[in-house]
């Protein structure tokens, strides 16, 4: 920016407001990316756990009775090695909270159990034990009493692949930030594009659909001035209380405002006094107004 002939002359301050915005920006989308590829590699790994009852018994090359005996001898171990979890609190409404925790714990199985489970799963010596603790993971962590019913799995198989595919396709929709644009010109290439070329498949369409409909900030992102002391307040010869912003010296501006918020004006004024006035006996954090943006 500071090389090109449009920019020159800008303060100092606009260049830092403008890197700044961009990394807020990128470190926002990061994260989500990062949450969104965390969530696929649960979600794929959970895949490889999720199999049928049949599936199991045939990569461990045991009967159903030999592998349940090593669930309920892991579930013991699990049950004796895991953390405790985190306490429920005691709900003030139940006349007898102690009774209904109890109830809830022999209903559901502790949730520390889970990590302990799927790192064993790992780290698992033997197809027997890998597919023990699959079948434990895959029953709540439970020894159930019923067979497995072949089409209900078959549909909690499905739901398991639809939440993967879900998030390739989000990922795969997920494009870079960009900056606003103020001149449309994104807005007409895209118009130009649509009438030029015809669109390879239905996602590209809702591209086009979607840079067509989106309505772009007339305005540049805003300056921020997120230090202690580049706003400088004063009072002109009419009274009236002004504010200068750093790298902004020559321009003076005035505050218009309803009288509900003068108080607030004076107030930054007054603190800005007390502090040039008392020297180093007064720290800039204790401003009450420590930072600001120019929109």
């Amino acid at each position: 920016m500071k090389e090109d002939s449009a920019f020159q002359g800008m303060p100092g301050r606009w260049y830092y407001a403008g890197r700044d915005s961009v990394k807020r920006i990128y470190k926002s989308w990061l994260t989500k990316q990062r949450r969104l590829y965390s969530r696929l590699d649960g979600q794929t790994h959970w895949l490889t756990v999720l199999q049928s009852d049949d599936e199991l018994i045939a990569a461990c090359n045991q009967d159903l009775e030999v592998m349940r005996a090593e669930a309920a001898a892991l579930l013991v171990k699990a049950e004796a090695e895991a953390p405790p979890s985190p306490s429920a609190k005691k709900s003030k409404k139940s006349p007898h909270p102690q009774k209904k925790t109890q109830k809830q714990k022999s209903a559901q199985p502790s949730k520390s159990l889970y990590p302990w489970l799927f790192e064993a799963y790992k780290t698992a010596e033997t197809d027997l034990s890998k597919c023990a603790i699959a079948y434990l993971l895959k029953n709540n962590c439970q020894i159930p009493t019923k067979a497995e019913h072949p089409k209900k799995f078959q549909k909690r198989r499905r739901k398991a692949e639809i939440r993967v595919e879900r998030i390739i396709e989000q990922l795969a929709r997920t494009r870079l930030p960009k900056g606003r644009d103020l001149t449309n010109e994104k807005w007409l290439d895209t118009l130009k594009m649509i009438v030029q070329q015809v669109p390879e498949d239905e996602t590209e369409i809702a591209l086009w659909a979607a840079d067509l409909q989106t309505d772009s900030s007339s305005l540049p992102f805003p300056i921020a001035y997120e230090t202690n002391e580049d706003l400088n307040w004063s009072q002109n010869d009419k009274g009236r209380l002004c504010v200068r912003f750093n790298g902004l010296a020559e321009h003076t501006f005035e505050v218009y405002c309803d009288t509900r918020q003068l108080h607030w004006f004076k107030r930054f004024l007054d603190d800005q006094t007390i502090k040039k006035q008392g020297g180093k006996l007064h720290s800039a954090g204790a401003l009450t107004l420590r930072s600001g943006r120019i929109g």
